[in-house]
């Protein structure tokens, strides 16, 4: 089987070095939170988000996806009951771009869900990012917020590539048995080693799915998901989740990727090994749709989907953006770029990231249903 190593260079590195010369091998989330969001992770120094960073998400292609998910929350606030206050809440909220261009089209295009939001939320880790976010939101002053609401009447709670970023554990079968992958410090490297996994400590999808790993296989879990959700849960009692993030159903993210889904971002390019120059590169794995699915149940929430996310825009009418050719204005690159862009979130991005509709407290329809069928 083999192991990534990587030199002890970065000052995450020397920091984890120091930890496991204390405490022995950590485990690959112990690793990754170190890596993320501690004092000097990636996400706390202030990560590098857009074109000229070291990825791009949708709301920095074109402020069309935040204007499509607007009027999509204004429906759900609808279908709640025009509910006031109203609340949304943006978990992982990076540099406030989505929030800004959602709270720019209720104001100017959905006028009462507009007078019923009480507060948009912003719930950011880095402090880094939530001073960009302030910057950003400067002209919504009165209407945002970077406390969760707890308890209140109504609430839309989104995320946009935020699962990803949470830390996993990594399983693997090796020699038989169901095996940990952790990490630890030998000749100035970082290295990953295995690590003893009591049948008592395996977590429920992990023993699911530990009689299809084959030798080598890799099998990431997010221990952080079920409390993550018990708080979402709080927040509201009519409540809808709207999550999009890249991922697949548990099968499908197995067999599709056997060799595990954890690799870094950096200047737009990934990086197979995650443990290069750590807190220094973005890191991320692609999202257990069924474990947001089960974590929802448990709170009660029922749900729609996961569907893939052009599918999802196209349902919602991103495609009414798309300018008609026109042949007296062939090289009108203003039309270009935005039908590019709309291609580009449907198209590509479209392809491989989901979203999860899960609600709880009032009936959701499905967006995807054709109005007969509703």
């Amino acid at each position: 089987m083999r192991f990534y190593r990587s030199k002890i260079e970065s000052a995450a590195a020397r920091r984890l070095e120091d930890r496991i010369r204390r405490e022995g091998p950590l485990r690959y989330d112990v690793f990754l939170n170190e890596a993320l969001y501690g004092p000097d992770g990636y996400y706390t120094r202030g990560a590098a988000i857009g074109k000229e960073g070291d990825f791009v998400t949708a709301p920095h292609v074109t402020p069309l996806f935040g204007y499509t998910l607007a009027h999509h929350i204004a429906t759900i606030w609808e279908q709640m009951g025009c509910p006031a206050p109203f609340f949304i809440c943006e978990l992982g909220a990076g540099e406030g771009y989505l929030a800004q261009d959602i709270l720019q089209t209720l104001q100017e295009r959905a006028a009462a869900c507009w007078e019923a939001l009480e507060q948009y939320v912003l719930f950011e880790r880095s402090p880094v990012l939530r001073a960009r976010e302030q910057t950003r939101l400067e002209g919504f002053a009165q209407k945002v917020s970077w406390t969760l609401p707890h308890g209140v009447e109504a609430a839309v709670v989104l995320s946009n590539e935020l699962f990803d970023a949470l830390p996993v554990r990594i399983f693997t079968q090796e020699g038989g048995g169901l095996r940990e992958i952790g990490i630890t410090a030998e000749a100035g490297d970082l290295t990953e080693t295995l690590l003893p996994l009591p049948m008592d400590e395996m977590p429920a999808a992990v023993a699911e799915v530990a009689s299809e790993l084959q030798e080598g296989w890799r099998f990431e879990w997010a221990p952080d998901v079920s409390a993550l959700y018990t708080h979402i849960s709080e927040i509201a009692k009519k409540l809808a989740v709207l999550t999009i993030d890249y991922g697949d159903l548990r099968q499908a993210r197995l067999h599709h990727d056997p060799q595990g889904t954890l690799v870094g971002y950096s200047g737009q390019r990934q990086v197979e090994n995650p443990l290069w120059r750590a807190g220094e590169i973005d890191l991320s794995s692609r999202v257990d749709f069924s474990q947001l699915i089960e974590c929802g149940q448990v709170c009660g929430l029922r749900f729609w989907g996961p569907y893939k996310m052009g599918v999802y825009l196209l349902a919602l009418g991103i495609d009414t953006y798309l300018t008609p050719a026109d042949p007296t204005r062939l090289f009108d690159n203003m039309a270009l770029r935005r039908n590019g862009q709309v291609w580009q979130l449907v198209y590509t991005m479209g392809q491989y990231f989901q979203v999860l509709l899960q609600y709880r407290g009032f009936d959701l329809d499905d967006p995807l249903a054709e109005p007969s069928d509703r």
